[in-house]
């Protein structure tokens, strides 16, 4: 069974975050020589998939909190049938008519995490604070969920004496942010947008990790001293398998943060799972040879020394050495790899 995992490459990514020295740097460098953080993201078709399917069986436990869009404690209503806003609260997390009221389209967070977030919805979340709307602004107001495919539907669940189940639509389909509620008997389904308002929630409560270490003061730039984070895909939907798609210079200049936000956030999974080949070029990368697959990332053997090379620093004027840079690669996928080459 496949599962969320994150995944750190070269070291311990916690002393990257807290020492403002990670090295012995050069005196023309500047005084924080700021790591490279390269995240890996799993793009392949399974991220679409329930995100809880390989938890307890898949079926829903009360003792348990799902991480997602919803906020577990709150009791959300479907409002003028287009979206969720939370109009309650409970912390108790069982199966009860109060936490899960089919006939007024009122149902506790933690249970919507479990029935309709996708694995690419929980990556989402986890990083950026999830996507959504506007499009054009950092700051989300409306969260968007969407998967498709295994996982769904779920088990049945029983409240009040009555048999519930989640439902989304077939794999791949053009509709990922439906989702369904079945009752069994009397028999009756009912079709909900996963669009959740956010719109009242401080914006310090809705940021992913991201802008929690690279954006403390949350006005939508990258931070003077922080890390330098890119971003490769990987499916084999795309050629080559693994691509750069987010340099580790671009996150210095501009310093608005919105573009890099916005690649992960407009990701829409679909292929097979090449996990080796990422971790192989994204090596290359790091060491800005060659890439082994054509078209992995723009390099040529004239960059090696400028402000692209992974290991320099400064104006692309008058790039600087910054051989002490401490380097990560975070790899996020779902599951083992099933179309490396050899």
């Amino acid at each position: 069974m496949k599962k969320i995992f994150i995944i750190f490459l070269s070291g311990i990514i916690f002393k990257a975050f807290t020492q403002s020295m990670p090295c012995c740097a050069p005196p023309e460098v500047a005084n924080v020589v700021k790591p490279n953080i390269l995240i890996v993201w799993d793009i392949t078709g399974s991220m679409r998939w329930r995100a809880a399917w390989g938890l307890d069986g898949g079926n829903y436990n009360p003792n348990r909190v799902y991480y997602g869009y919803f906020h577990p404690d709150s009791i959300y209503q479907y409002i003028n049938n287009t979206e969720w806003r939370a109009v309650g609260y409970n912390p108790d997390h069982s199966l009860n008519t109060t936490n899960f009221d089919f006939d007024n389209d009122k149902y506790l967070g933690n249970i919507l995490n479990w029935g309709v977030m996708s694995r690419n919805d929980v990556a989402k979340k986890a990083l950026t604070g999830g996507a959504g709307q506007p499009t054009s602004q950092i700051d989300k107001n409306k969260l968007i969920g969407c998967g498709d495919g295994d996982g769904w539907p779920t088990p049945w669940i029983t409240i009040g004496g009555k048999k519930y189940r989640f439902e989304k639509p077939s794999y791949m389909s053009n509709r990922p942010h439906e989702f369904y509620i079945r009752r069994y008997s009397p028999s009756s389904r009912k079709t909900y947008n996963c669009w959740v308002d956010v719109s009242r929630v401080p914006k310090q409560y809705k940021i992913g990790v991201i802008r929690e270490i690279a954006d403390k003061d949350l006005d939508g730039n990258w931070d003077p001293d922080a890390p330098r984070f890119g971003l490769m895909t990987f499916t084999t939907y795309q050629s080559p398998y693994a691509q750069v798609i987010k340099y580790l210079h671009d996150a210095e200049n501009p310093p608005d943060m919105e573009d890099f936000i916005n690649a992960i956030n407009n990701i829409i999974p679909s292929g097979g799972t090449p996990v080796g080949d990422a971790v192989f070029e994204a090596i290359h990368y790091y060491r800005y040879c060659s890439p082994h697959w054509s078209g992995a990332y723009q390099w040529n053997i004239n960059q090696v020394g400028t402000h692209k090379d992974p290991w320099f620093t400064g104006n692309p004027a008058n790039p600087q050495s910054a051989w002490c840079r401490k380097s990560f690669i975070i790899l996020i996928g779902d599951g083992e790899s099933n179309s490396d080459r050899p």
